[in-house]
């Protein structure tokens, strides 16, 4: 169940590849925010969180459909957390303060099934997408999200909750989405990990309900003999004046009180004989005997104790986004040396790619460049999608009788980056960097003494012609950038 949450208006920033949303590869949202946070589960009741936030939004196509997918990473700033208690009365839960924790203990507090209402200003007019973050981690981790891929009616809906149409949900993603708002819609404060370390690693509890024990014998020798032994008993102050100090203390510190009392209830429950006076010995006898059964209690239960909240590592894990028109370039399974072109979105091998052939983004091209017999080098461009060429380049070159000095240069894209039309470079790509040149309608001209011709703003022929006073011209249609 959701617990109360206060929206928020933030900022945000939108990076949008391409002119048309259903043309464009994805669409890219950067979010923030700031919520407070109630827990509803009956071991989080009475929890509150203060949370800053941050998410990414990605809204793209496979085969035509459309694929969401979000991110998510929190941080908590303050509020009040829910410990377990040990008590005959059956399972409770106290608060303390979740600056009071200790760092091993705050990395045990969770949001979970976190759902972000974002909304948008578009041609079907004001819609909103509801959107799962996926698997959360600890506060500074990034979610983990299983992208969705919802019918077309299912991917917005109105302020009403009314879901928005096929045709109306169609136009407002191609006509392009404004953000307007977004807002934490629900979260689940989750603190198994939190509770479970409490119970196994800090003797807190154990040592709060052992006081009741040290209680019961201190009663039990005053009524046999008059010994008054509560005098020395401090096991009350200690465990609340840690709760309302601002320190809850570290487990060391609960294992060595834990430790001197139990000591003193050893010593407590095995009174001498020579201080056992007169014929009353029935009370302390029995409270021997209730000691006994009590600390029998004490320790199956906290060794036994349940945790409430599910685990949170035992929730679905995520894995990335994939959309149409995004290519990687896998080894070959078997060990060999061949390498495939592979669909991101479908797995799917498209086919063996040659030993020269580099894919940057949705595009490949030759890296090794070769002298033709009419003295002229082509470099070409082409779609990875379909093999058609996007773009050639010619420019001279010195032909050889000799195959090994046909060989003019290295094709290298300078820096990862984005294409003017919205393709990543490939990760591979990054090994080939070089000095960055400019990009648009200003022609290049390079003499044939120099060591490389530049064909666009991050792409350059690294070539060995070494012919004096020539010129050389290129007029690059294809752009990369680094912004």
């Amino acid at each position: 169940m959701a617990g109360w949450i206060r929206s928020l208006a933030l900022t945000a920033g939108m990076l949008v590849a391409g002119t048309s949303a259903l043309r464009a590869q994805t669409m890219d949202f950067a979010l923030q925010g700031q919520d407070r946070l109630r827990g509803t589960t009956a071991a989080t009741e009475d929890a509150t969180l203060s949370v800053n936030w941050q998410a990414d939004l990605k809204m793209g196509l496979l085969t035509g459909e459309p694929v969401i997918s979000v991110r998510l990473k929190y941080d908590v700033s303050s509020g009040t957390v829910t410990l377990p208690m040990l008590t005959r009365e059956g399972r409770q839960f106290s608060t303390v303060s979740y600056a009071a924790l200790p760092d091993d203990l705050r990395a045990g507090v969770r949001l979970t099934e976190i759902k972000l209402r974002v909304v948008f200003g578009s041609k079907a007019g004001e819609v909103a997408l509801v959107a799962d973050v996926g698997a959360t981690g600890a506060p500074g981790d990034w979610s983990f999200n299983v992208p969705g891929s919802p019918d077309w009616d299912e991917v917005f809906e109105y302020a009403n909750g009314a879901a928005v149409p096929e045709a109306a949900a169609r136009a407002a993603w191609e006509g392009g989405l404004t953000l307007r708002l977004v807002s934490i819609q629900s979260a689940d404060i989750n603190l198994h990990l939190l509770h479970d370390r409490y119970m196994k690693e800090y003797d807190r509890e154990v040592y709060r309900a052992m006081g009741e024990v040290d209680q019961r014998l201190s009663e039990g020798l005053r009524r046999s003999y008059g010994i008054d032994a509560s005098g020395k008993n401090e096991w009350t102050r200690a465990y609340l004046d840690t709760a309302g100090m601002g320190d809850l203390g570290t487990a060391e510190d609960w294992f060595l009180r834990a430790r001197d009392l139990r000591w003193r209830i050893q010593k407590l429950s095995a009174l001498p004989e020579r201080l056992r006076a007169g014929d009353n010995h029935a009370p302390y006898d029995q409270a021997v005997k209730d000691a006994g059964v009590m600390m029998a209690s004490i320790n199956y239960a906290a060794d036994g104790f349940d945790i409430e909240d599910p685990d949170p590592r035992d929730l679905p894990e995520g894995r990335p986004p994939a959309f149409s028109g995004q290519y990687e370039v896998l080894a070959d399974p078997d060990g060999g040396s061949r390498r495939w072109l592979v669909d991101s979105g479908t797995g799917e091998r498209l086919r063996e790619l040659d030993s020269g052939e580099r894919l940057v983004g949705s595009l490949l091209y030759d890296e090794w460049l070769y002298c033709r017999i009419d003295n002229r080098v082509v470099f070409s461009v082409r779609s990875a999608a379909d093999g058609t060429e996007v773009q050639a380049t010619e420019f001279p070159c010195g032909y050889s009788d000799n195959y090994s000095d046909r060989f003019v240069g290295q094709a290298k894209p300078r820096s990862e980056g984005t294409l003017a039309d919205g393709f990543d470079i490939s990760l591979e790509a990054q090994e080939f960097l070089e000095r960055i040149g400019r990009c648009g309608d200003q022609k290049y001209r390079y003499a044939t003494d120099t060591t490389s011709y530049v064909l666009s703003a991050e792409l350059e022929v690294l070539s060995q012609s070494r012919r004096q006073g020539e010129l050389v011209e290129a007029l690059p249609t294809i752009c990369f950038s680094s912004d």
